[in-house]
């Protein structure tokens, strides 16, 4: 088995400068996505992970390690970020960018 290779993205969460963490094992990503974590009236920084199987999937996220970027832009200005793949809200993969708006967003 190949090495796992680490990638960051940094990002502002509320008042935190923290980074997206992905652990690329070849056919899976581990992604450890930062938020904000409120109790009562208080909020703490605080992580979840997640595990991205989908190979359309990894192949946007990789786009993003590459570009160093949380959200890429193709010539349309549609655009695809990482809480598009790792968010509940993003159930349809037919909707993910296809090989050739990868090309263009890594453009």
């Amino acid at each position: 088995m190949a090495k796992a290779i680490k990638s960051t993205i940094d990002i502002t969460v509320g008042i935190y400068d923290t980074e997206y963490v992905f652990i690329d094992h070849g056919d899976y990503m581990t992604v450890t996505e930062p938020f904000v974590k409120w109790v009562n009236n208080s909020g703490s920084l605080a992580t979840r992970k997640h595990k991205v199987t989908n190979e359309k999937e990894l192949s946007v996220l990789r786009a993003l390690i590459d570009a160093d970027a949380y959200q890429i832009a193709d010539s349309d200005g549609n655009t695809v970020c990482v809480d598009d793949i790792i968010g509940e809200q993003f159930t349809h993969p037919q909707y993910l960018p296809s090989a050739k708006d990868l090309e263009e967003y890594s453009a």
